[in-house]
């Protein structure tokens, strides 16, 4: 079970919303952003003023409506309703972050797909089925080394473009990690994989 870290904000897809859990991360000051599901029972208590030039169409305050989605979540929640100038959607945004402007909840949200194609790369082109620690050290670990069998096989350097780009992207993500990690261990670990 994640433990909410005060201040930290998670972003996540419609799909996860669960009020309950939402009021456990705003009752340890952790901050959310989420995107609303259409069937939102909920009325406004104010608005703030919305940069429309931005695709900022509202910034707003309100309350739950429904039975019991307003048991589960009591406080006051910030809707923010957006229009995405590339793909010309409407989408709209809930959170219990404040005082961060419209437009900065909205690239948080969008963010959040940036990690989701870093996973999808991960599961396409290393070859790891599972990872066999869950601290944050074993994940690194075990990704760097996979990275590290990827950009060093011989045909890393020549081929397709997905195998360039994945030797690019394993080349910058192992100098990072490499900066942050003991060298020893990490070799000991790709030696006893590599057998």
């Amino acid at each position: 079970m994640l433990l909410p870290e005060p201040g930290a904000i998670y972003v996540m897809d419609r799909g996860y919303v669960d009020f309950a859990r939402l009021h456990a991360l705003h009752q340890a000051g952790a901050f959310f952003v989420t995107r609303a599901k259409s069937n939102l029972d909920a009325h406004r208590v104010c608005s703030a003023p919305a940069d429309r030039e931005a695709g900022v169409i509202c910034d707003q305050t309100i309350v739950l409506d429904g039975y019991l989605t307003s048991q589960h979540y009591s406080e006051h929640l910030r809707r923010i309703r957006f229009k995405d100038p590339e793909t010309g959607k409407t989408l709209v945004f809930l959170t219990n972050q404040a005082t961060l402007p419209a437009l900065t909840i909205c690239a948080l949200y969008k963010s959040r797909w940036q990690v989701e194609l870093f996973f999808k790369w991960i599961k396409q082109h290393l070859r790891i089925k599972q990872f066999y620690g869950t601290s944050e050290n074993a994940v690194k670990t075990q990704i760097w080394i996979a990275c590290r069998s990827t950009c060093w096989s011989p045909s890393s350097e020549s081929g397709s473009g997905w195998r360039r780009r994945s030797t690019h992207f394993c080349r910058s993500f192992l100098s990072q990690y490499s900066k942050r990690c003991r060298y020893g261990m990490i070799r000991k670990l790709s030696v006893a994989l590599s057998r």
